[in-house]
């Protein structure tokens, strides 16, 4: 009997001084609070950043790209696709772009490709800004050169190889 005597002196302190009371208060007051979702990420054109793909052209195993627009220095870069989706893995090809609006930029496959066969291209930022493709990973997903967004768009596109 001595022993719960004991314990319970702490439990009827702890009531007495409203703890659970303002417990329970707060719990309510996070409950009410609204999550805040992060806006979904799309593919596509920005604002600030873009690359025009309509007009894309190849010659052997050289894609001409039209128009590519990149705030600050970065890369082109082309990931295949694997099972059916893009691979962001690894990449097939890419070429670096200066800040600014560039035209008909060439970029280079390993291989001529078959026609129609589909690729995502997309802007990187040239972190370091040592003009080298860094794509070493720094962690499971994310590369040192990292996507281009404007906003909640990542600056990419699927396309067919002409």
């Amino acid at each position: 009997m001595r022993g719960l005597r004991y314990w319970l002196a702490p439990v009827v302190a702890l009531l007495a001084s409203g703890c659970t009371q303002s417990h329970s208060e707060e719990t309510m007051a996070n409950a009410a609070e609204p999550t805040q979702e992060k806006p979904a990420i799309t593919l596509g054109d920005g604002e600030r950043n873009w690359i025009k793909i309509e007009g894309l052209t190849r010659d052997g195993d050289v894609l001409f790209v039209p128009e590519v627009l990149i705030e600050k220095n970065g890369f082109l870069v082309i990931h295949r696709f694997k099972d059916g989706k893009p691979y962001g893995k690894d990449y097939v090809a890419s070429t670096f772009v200066k800040a600014g609006s560039n035209l008909d930029v060439p970029i280079t496959l390993p291989d001529e490709p078959e026609p129609d066969s589909p690729l995502l291209i997309m802007l990187h930022s040239d972190v370091n800004q040592n003009r080298e493709l860094d794509f070493v990973f720094v962690d499971d997903t994310h590369v040192l050169v990292k996507a281009v967004f404007d906003g909640s768009t990542m600056v990419a596109k699927i396309f067919s190889t002409p």
